[in-house]
């Protein structure tokens, strides 16, 4: 599922990736609860399925690529509104880990999120302290990686039959968690940095950048969480907490 609000035009986009279908919401028909919340318009994706479309100023899609079955170093699908591809974009970072061409989609799994003015995305990874600006077609235009600078580590393994599983190894450690959130001026993203494989989904290291992924602060919160957001009006970021089940807790940056 994936949730998305485009500023500029004032909507709100929603992935069901059951139905397969995108959804388009008026910001104003939501907020004023008019027609019950129904869609504007809604996209069909059962050609491409969805992963975790964005929707681009240009009125297209990126999404992530399944390159697995494809067998190509492509990481994105660029899709039109019909739900047609309109050709496959940009690639994965290099790595000093070896990373089969089979492995790539689920080793450099991760997160999109486009700027409020529609003209750069920001991509982050789950499994690589890695993050990078792009462009609307997928093209890096700025890499940063840090703060511990590690690689994505993973195996195949064979289940029999014909099928088989991509993991990542032990001791591999979880990157960034969820989409980076985008102001005017700063970006946001949570930072994990710890073992994929612990018990618990503890993050509470926010890291702070410019638009260009100059970082600028590291901040430390007091409790753990798993989602955010900021208003950046006010300069305070609201996020649910790990530490306390169903609370909405509130910093001052």
């Amino acid at each position: 599922w994936t949730l998305q609000i485009d500023h500029q035009k004032r909507m709100i986009f929603s992935t069901d990736p059951i139905k397969k279908r995108l959804f388009a919401y008026s910001m104003d028909s939501v907020l004023s609860n008019t027609l019950g919340f129904a869609p504007s318009f809604q996209i069909d994706l059962r050609k491409q399925p969805p992963q975790k479309p964005l929707v681009l100023s240009d009125s297209t899609i990126l999404d992530f690529r399944e390159n697995y079955l494809t067998g190509d170093s492509f990481a994105y699908n660029k899709i039109n509104f019909q739900g047609d591809l309109i050709k496959p974009v940009g690639g994965f970072p290099s790595s000093s880990e070896k990373i089969s061409n089979y492995q790539e989609s689920a080793a450099y799994a991760g997160d999109l999120n486009i700027s409020e003015d529609g003209s750069f995305i920001i991509r982050t990874y789950s499994f690589t302290d890695k993050i990078e600006k792009l462009d609307l077609n997928g093209n890096v235009l700025k890499t940063y990686h840090g703060p511990l600078g590690f690689e994505p580590s993973f195996a195949t393994d064979d289940l029999g039959g014909g099928s088989s599983r991509v993991r990542p190894v032990k001791n591999s450690l979880k990157a960034f968690v969820k989409q980076a959130v985008i102001g005017k001026n700063k970006v946001y993203v949570l930072f994990d940095g710890k073992d994929f494989y612990r018990d618990d989904e503890q993050a509470n290291i926010l890291l702070e950048f410019d638009l260009d992924l100059n970082l600028k602060r590291i901040l430390k919160l007091e409790q753990s969480i798993n989602s955010f957001d900021i208003d950046f009006e006010n300069n305070v970021l609201y996020a649910l907490s790990v530490d306390y089940e169903d609370h909405l807790i509130k910093y001052m940056l």
